[in-house]
């Protein structure tokens, strides 16, 4: 495996962009959350720390807990989820065209203000910044955590 990943990696990470991290130490089960808040249910990732514009996401999970296993689900790809789902989210998968989830003129110019603050010094503000994707994955990831027949169904889809 580390002759693979030694190979591989470089090339593979070529063009990566390294994001921001956050370190969550806390103890989900039985925090009082609501639903758009809580880690603890099953759910699409979306992420909500800047915009992606459709790029993908290296995410690690990591239990730090020595004495308690955590255990993640998976529901299933996402294609089959967004048939199933998707239209209740208000993201169409049956459009021939995915031109509304491409920036516009008023997208790339919000971008391009928060780019220049964040090369101000206010690294921040690029926190702020959204696109039409962006914002479609976010709301299929908190419709799927309030779709109780999606988070409560123990089969994958």
């Amino acid at each position: 495996m580390q002759t693979f990943l030694n190979e591989h990696i470089p090339t593979l990470a070529r063009n990566w962009t390294v994001g921001t991290t956050s370190f969550r130490p806390l103890q989900e089960r039985g925090r009082d959350l609501k639903a758009h808040a809580s880690n603890e249910l099953i759910h699409l990732d979306a992420g909500a720390y800047g915009a992606t514009n459709s790029d993908r996401i290296l995410r690690f999970f990591v239990n730090v807990n020595q004495s308690e296993d955590r255990v993640w689900v998976s529901k299933g790809a996402l294609p089959e989820l967004l048939a199933r789902f998707g239209r209740k989210a208000g993201i169409a998968p049956s459009r021939r065209s995915s031109n509304y989830l491409r920036k516009g003129v008023g997208d790339h110019i919000h971008s391009g203000l928060l780019r220049g603050i964040t090369q101000a010094g206010r690294p921040l503000a690029r926190v702020l910044d959204s696109s039409p994707y962006d914002r479609a994955m976010r709301r299929f990831h908190n419709d799927m955590k309030d779709t109780a027949e999606f988070r409560d169904s123990r089969e994958g889809y």
